[in-house]
């Protein structure tokens, strides 16, 4: 199957071993989302993704949760300056989505770091605001915006870090998907949630790397309730969002226990 070669010379592995920054990933992920599928997610024509009604329904779940994570990802993008050229992969086929999966695990584990220093954070100077981003590996010297604010990092923090945000809604639907297969097997199906984006050519891909396949077979766990002191030093447990559909959505924290991704119980690493 195109697309599907977890190894390549040993030269090429060599690809993206220095982690990148949390805003280099989202550039990524923006990137990979801007395809013409996504403004008309025809699933009908895609006949290797239609046999099974419970696949359709959770593909066309994807889909909108694709669009959505890429408006929120666009949108908290202001908190940083100048535009990034940041070097894609040529992953192709299950690598590629592999790779997407992957990125989703890693941003969450920045955000998991920033959410430890935003719970006691208070008072901060734009200087060591700033310091502190580059030191939890948010972005690089010289990539946040001027005038930085406590608060503009906590509404960026809040767009993407939920339970019910598309980050994780679409790690458990990737599951979902998984799940259903043949075998559990993502590498020998004839079909896999970007199919539905991207054209496949007859090229082989790139081998993963070895820190991308690392990524990907991270264990996450989505946040059960997020509280970060208000500014009136009160703690705060909602948010207000746009949803999918451009409505204002409340997200109440006060829900069961969430679901975990990747088929685990608990996260298999521990954020660095």
């Amino acid at each position: 199957v195109p697309g599907t070669s977890r190894t390549s010379d040993p030269f090429g592995m060599a690809v993206a071993e220095v982690p990148r920054t949390l805003r280099e990933e989202m550039d990524i992920v923006s990137r990979l989302l801007n395809v013409e599928a996504l403004q008309g997610q025809n699933l009908e024509a895609k006949p290797g993704l239609t046999e099974q009604i419970s696949q359709r329904e959770t593909l066309e779940k994807i889909l909108t949760n694709f669009a959505a994570l890429k408006t929120i990802i666009d949108r908290e993008n202001r908190i940083f300056r100048g535009s990034l050229e940041t070097t894609l992969p040529d992953y192709q086929g299950v690598n590629r989505y592999i790779f997407f999966k992957g990125l989703l695990k890693s941003m969450v584990l920045k955000l998991e770091t920033l959410y430890g220093f935003l719970a006691t954070a208070n008072e901060v100077s734009e200087d060591d605001l700033v310091r502190k981003m580059i030191e939890l590996n948010l972005a690089k010297e010289n990539e946040m915006i001027k005038g930085l604010t406590l608060r503009d990092v906590t509404v960026f923090f809040k767009a993407l870090y939920d339970k019910n945000s598309p980050i994780f809604i679409l790690l458990t639907l990737f599951d979902e998907f998984e799940s259903n297969l043949p075998h559990r097997d993502i590498l020998s199906a004839d079909a896999h949630p970007f199919s539905t984006l991207y054209k496949e050519t007859e090229e082989p891909s790139d081998g993963l790397s070895t820190l991308d396949e690392s990524n990907s077979r991270m264990e996450i766990r989505a946040p059960e309730a997020v509280k970060l002191p208000s500014s009136e030093g009160e703690e705060s447990t909602s948010d207000v969002r746009e949803g999918a559909d451009g409505d204002s959505v409340q997200v109440r924290e006060d829900r069961t226990q969430s679901e975990t991704t990747s088929g685990g119980d608990a996260r298999g690493a521990n954020p660095t």
